[in-house]
Formats: C-alpha cells, structure tokens, sequence
C-alpha cells in the first residue's frame, strides 16, 4: 500500500503556523511609529515678530510628542512671492505631508496652496491670509466693516487720545500680505470717523524697528507737525526718533514690543510716560498650525478657520505691568515681541527663553 505523501500536511503546517504568526505580531509597518514630515514655509524675516514666531514653532517641534512625531524642515522666501510659490511647490513634489505657511499673498499663492491640497499635503496658514478654503488657517478675521481688526482697534485708539483733532503718520508693514493690507484698510476707515484726523504720510517700514526709526525720522524732517503716530510694528524705533529731533514723545499705537512697552512706564520705572496702546497678534500662531497639523495628520479633526483676537493682548498705560507683560530691555532686548500663551501647544514651548532661542524651556 502506498503511503501518502508528507507534502501537504507539511505545508498546510507551515501555513498555519504563518497565519498565527500573522495574527500575534504586528507587521514592520504597523510596528513603527508614525513620522511626518513638515515644511516650515516662512516669508519675510528681517523682524522680532517673525523671528520669534520661528523660534516658537522650532521649540515646540523639539518637544514631546512632536519631537518623535516630526522633521521640519524650514525655508525662507524673504519678500519674494514668486520664490514663495517656487518653494511650495518643491515641498509638494518632495512629498511632505503638511505645510506650514505665512502667505506673501492671499491671492499669488493661491493656486499653489490648492495644487498642494489636491496632491495630499495639508496647509496650514498664520496670521497672513491665503484665498484657498482647503487651507487650515489661523488669522485676524476679514469682516465687511473691519472694526475688529489691529489697524482699526489701534486707530481708534489713537484717535480718542488726540480728542478727534490732529495729523497722525502710519508705518505700515510688508505690502502685499493680507495682515499688512487689512491693517491699513481698517485704520484708515476707522480714522474717518473722526473729520478732525488727517493722516498726513504713510511709508512702509516693514514691521522692522531700525526701518522704523529710519522713516520716522525722514518724517519728521518733512513734516513739521505731526500728532500722533500708528505704527504696525511696535513704537519703540519710531519713539527714538522723535526723542532725537524732540523734548516729548509722541503719542502712538503701535504692536507689542518689549521697548515700546518700557516706554509706556512712568519715569519711576524706567519709561517715558508714552501714552500708547500697545496690542498685537500672537507670535505663536507657527507652533499651533504645527500643532494642528500633526493632529489632522493624525485623522482627528480641527476647525479649517480659528480667529486669532487682538483685544485680550491690549496694553494700555494703565495696564502696563514691569514683570508681568514688560520686562527691562537687558533682558529680552527692545524689539521682543510679547505674546499670550495658549493651551494647545506645550507650556515648555511658549517660554521667553523658546521664543529668543527656537529651544524649549527656561534655558
């Protein structure tokens, strides 16, 4: 009699013990830990806000648990968008799986931030504004009447402190971006409110104190009876200037820099008894886009807009604080830009020393 052969139970064997080995141990796939890769999509950098909203975002990408989860890489366009668009497009076609973008403008990098949405890369936009729904972004809100926006919160300001009467000069920012463009456009219909302000010059010192100075200074040379002062960066640079041709500041709105706030102090402390507001947007808008993005990357979900409010970071001369939303120059420099803290990015990232160094935590 013919024995059967051994062949197909060997096989069925090994087969099985296969199939068991499948379903106890996970793949190589499944067993490693997910990793991203992100582009950090910067533009114009030659200023504190910016460098510091660098620095915020590289420190919370060192800490835990984006430190396991993400490589950022980061690139700089300057004030070129065709070099913008030029690089958003590389970062798609080197397959990242998210950017992160601050958008020369809202309607040049438009068609890339849709190309980069249709081939899969999430994009994630701060403070600037891009036109593209599919966009995550987190900015001042464009609305019809534009009354809660920087320019005109700081305008009005301004306004009332002059009692409605006087010659008023706007530093403006970097042109083209929606922040720069919105500012302006809500400032200056916010001053018609008042026939008696007549803003007599505005020059672009691109949110950069030394510009800032710079053009104050020409300012003053040219005109000979300027009021008041509406400064998108904060007054510090400008406020110099004019304690260099004059006796007494000049009152100003302006954004949220450390010297600017120091000179808001009473002499007591240090200041000049500025009379200003001082408000501005957060620095840290880079670190929750990068934030955010490790989540949708992740499959939870996240608003694909989140208003970025300017009234609950308003300083005035009443509410300036040394030690608490102003330090002296020595120790954060003038041009530092102050910040709220939010609760979605990691405390350790949101220190003085994480947005003067890209470093978590006090140093």
């Amino acid at each position: 009699m013919k024995k059967p052969s051994l062949r197909p139970r060997v096989a069925a064997l090994a087969a099985a013990v296969a199939l068991a080995v499948s379903w106890s141990m996970p793949s190589a796939a499944s067993a490693a830990p997910k990793h991203f890769t992100i582009a950090y999509e910067l533009g114009y950098v030659a200023n504190n806000w910016q460098t510091e909203a660098e620095d915020l975002t590289l420190a919370a990408s060192r800490v835990e648990p984006y430190k396991s989860l993400v490589t950022l890489a980061v690139h700089i366009a300057g004030q070129n968008t065709e070099t913008q668009i030029s690089e958003v497009n590389q970062e798609v076609a080197s397959h990242v799986n998210a950017i992160i973008l601050y958008p020369l403008s809202p309607t040049a990098l438009a068609p890339a931030v849709k190309a980069a949405c249709a081939a899969g890369v999430k994009v994630f936009t701060y403070d600037a504004h891009v036109d593209a729904s599919c966009a995550y972004q987190s900015s001042i809100p464009y609305t019809p009447n534009l009354s809660d926006a920087w320019g005109a919160v700081a305008a009005r300001w301004l306004a009332k402190d002059l009692h409605g009467h006087g010659n008023v000069v706007m530093l403006t920012g970097v042109a083209g971006v929606s922040q720069d463009t919105w500012n302006i456009e809500s400032a200056r219909k916010a001053f018609k409110q008042f026939p008696g302000i007549k803003v007599v010059a505005q020059v672009p010192a691109l949110w950069n104190q030394a510009i800032s100075k710079t053009k104050m200074s020409q300012l003053l040379s040219s005109h000979s009876n300027i009021n008041g002062i509406w400064d998108e960066n904060g007054c510090y640079g400008a406020e110099e200037a004019v304690l260099a041709a004059h006796d007494k500041p000049i009152p100003c709105a302006g954004n949220s820099s450390n010297g600017h706030r120091v000179m808001m102090l009473p002499k007591s402390e240090g200041g000049i008894g500025l009379p200003s507001l001082s408000l501005g947007t957060g620095v840290n808008g880079g670190a929750l886009s990068l934030v955010d993005a490790v989540k949708v990357l992740e499959g939870h979900s996240v608003p694909h807009f989140v208003p970025n409010p300017v009234a609950s970071q308003e300083v005035t001369n009443a509410t300036v604080k040394l030690g608490a939303n102003v330090v002296a120059n020595k120790e954060v420099g003038p041009g530092f830009m102050w910040f709220g803290r939010l609760a979605q990015i990691p405390a350790a990232a949101q220190t003085v020393h994480a947005a003067l160094t890209g470093k978590p935590g006090n140093g």
